[in-house]
Parts: structure tokens; C-alpha cells; sequence
């Protein structure tokens, strides 16, 4: 029995074992490093989320935050209490902890254009607001920027980056350094799919998993990459998003660091499709790199 299928059958004898009534229980999903069941519950739909590797503390940390954003009115999923608990083992499964979150209705592949970026750049600008205000003290959050992954990275895949054009691009970026970064914790994870969009407005984020502490450049340049590569927009635009956020955010934002973000995060894409991607989706993902740096005078 694989992990996903054993996961179903666990989630099951728990679900029984509690005297939940499940509604249905679809298909899973194998997530980075997780199984995602989709789940429904007294005609409201779920995702039972089980993960591989990250710790309880991990886990706990990252619902404090969310709770805590929520609390400050920013739009987030929710986590479904069970018995006074939020996390939970399912049987045979020690030390792989699981939550259930209720899911958000929307849009995950929305079309970007400047009325929705706008919007989404708003919604950001007011989370890093309220995290910004805050003490935070989350146990076993990681602390890493894009810069640093961007170095491993370029560790790792040195076989790739000696044979190609993109490797001296990557030196470049890594030799100029990068300016110093105010360290929040940040979702890390700010594209399409984990920013839910209804009638063309703004509803929610989900899925912090990925969440971390690092500079707000690292959220953004995440969510710089959706646009650059979903869409025609020209730089200046792009720039004009950044100092939009500034404005309402009330927060300076390094343009070295970003754009560190935005190479870092496009590269993770390629190597993610690299095997399946065409000639052309490689141009593409290369020309974005290229475009973001020239135009801030980073790609020497």
C-alpha cells in the first residue's frame, strides 16, 4: 500500500473512531511532502492535510499565525476543532500530524489584470501590516531568504547552470549580494493557486505551510513571478504595483532583494517542470529573468 493510500485508510478509522459522519472522501492529493483528502462534513466541504515531515510544533506555530491574522480581519482559511484539538495523529501514523481546514470557494487560476493585481496587492500590503506590528515568537519556524535558497540552489544544480547562459546570470545576482532583510514571518508561498479569487475580487489566502521567517521581498517576489509569467505587463507596470504597495503598506521595499525573490522563484518553477517543459516555456521563464533585472540594472 502506498502513502497516499494508506493515509485514506488511516484518516477513515479516525474519522469512525470519532464518530464523524463523513459526507464523502475523495480521491487524495500528494502535496510537497503531504497528502491533501479532500472530505465533506455536514454538506461543507474540507481538506484533511497530513504531513510527512514537518513537526507538531511546526504545525501549531503555523495556525497561531494564521489565527492571529485572521483576528486582524486579514482574509484566511480556517481550521476545524476536533475535540479542542487542531492537530492530530491519525492511527499508525506517529509523528506525521494532520489538520483539517474548511475550504475556500473560488477562483484558483484567475486571470491577472491590473484591477485584481491592484486588489491582491492591497490584501498583501494589509497582511504584512499587521504582521509587521506584532511580536512574534513561532517555535520551529526556519528563518531563510530567497537569497540563501537561491545560493543552494545554485549549489545543487551546478551541473545545469555550468552548462548554460543562466549560470552567469546566476553569478551575477549571488556576487552583488543582497540588502539587509527585515525578518518577519512571511506565507512564502504567494501565487495564483494559494490566493482565491471570487467574481473577480479578492476572498482569501490559504495554505501557509510553507510559512517562514524572511523579508516581505520574499512574499512579493513570489507573487511578481505570477505576474511576469501569466501575463504581458510591462516592467514599468510591475514597478508601479511595488510603489503601490509601499503606499499602503507603509513599508520600503528592497528592489535588489526582490528581484533576488523573483529569479530565485522563477528558477524553482523551471527545475520543478524541467523534465515535461518545452524549449519555448524555458525562453519564457529565461526572458522574465532577463526583463526584471535589466530593467533595475541588476544583470550585469
Amino acid at each position: 500500500m502506498n502513502i497516499a493510500d494508506a493515509t485514506v485508510s488511516a484518516a477513515r478509522k479516525f474519522f469512525n473512531k470519532k464518530n464523524i459522519p463523513l459526507d464523502f472522501m475523495l480521491e487524495p492529493m500528494r502535496g510537497d511532502q503531504s497528502i491533501i483528502i479532500p472530505i465533506g462534513m455536514n454538506n461543507r466541504k474540507f481538506f484533511c492535510k497530513t504531513f510527512l515531515s514537518r513537526t507538531k510544533q511546526q504545525i501549531l506555530s503555523e495556525i497561531e499565525f494564521v489565527e492571529t491574522l485572521a483576528k486582524y480581519d486579514v482574509a484566511v482559511m480556517s481550521y476545524l476543532d476536533i475535540n479542542s484539538r487542531k492537530v492530530f495523529c491519525f492511527p499508525g501514523f506517529t509523528n506525521c500530524w494532520s489538520y483539517i481546514t474548511e475550504s475556500v470557494e473560488g477562483e484558483r487560476n484567475v486571470v491577472l489584470n491590473n484591477s485584481i493585481i491592484f486588489e491582491i496587492i492591497d490584501e498583501i500590503s494589509k497582511m504584512h501590516y499587521v504582521t509587521r506590528k506584532l511580536d512574534w515568537s513561532l517555535s520551529g519556524i526556519d528563518t531563510i531568504t530567497d537569497y540563501q535558497k537561491l545560493e543552494q540552489l545554485f549549489i545543487d544544480k551546478q551541473s545545469f547552470f555550468e552548462s548554460d547562459f543562466v549560470g552567469r546570470i546566476v553569478e551575477n545576482v549571488l556576487a552583488g549580494g543582497h540588502d539587509n532583510y527585515l525578518l518577519y514571518p512571511i506565507h512564502s508561498d504567494l501565487y495564483c493557486r494559494n490566493i482565491m479569487v471570487e467574481d473577480h475580487h479578492f476572498k482569501a489566502f490559504i495554505d501557509f505551510s510553507d510559512l517562514r521567517f524572511s523579508g516581505f521581498e520574499d512574499d512579493l517576489g513570489k507573487f511578481i513571478q505570477s505576474i511576469l509569467l501569466s501575463t504581458n505587463l510591462m516592467m514599468r507596470e510591475i514597478e508601479n504595483f511595488i510603489i503601490y504597495y509601499e503606499k499602503v503598506s507603509h513599508l520600503l521595499i528592497s528592489r535588489r532583494n526582490l528581484c533576488i525573490s523573483v529569479v530565485y522563484h522563477i528558477l524553482e518553477l523551471l527545475f520543478l517542470e524541467i523534465d515535461g517543459c518545452e524549449k519555448e516555456d524555458i525562453m519564457i521563464k529565461m526572458d522574465a529573468i532577463r526583463r526584471i533585472l535589466s530593467y533595475y540594472d541588476m544583470w550585469r
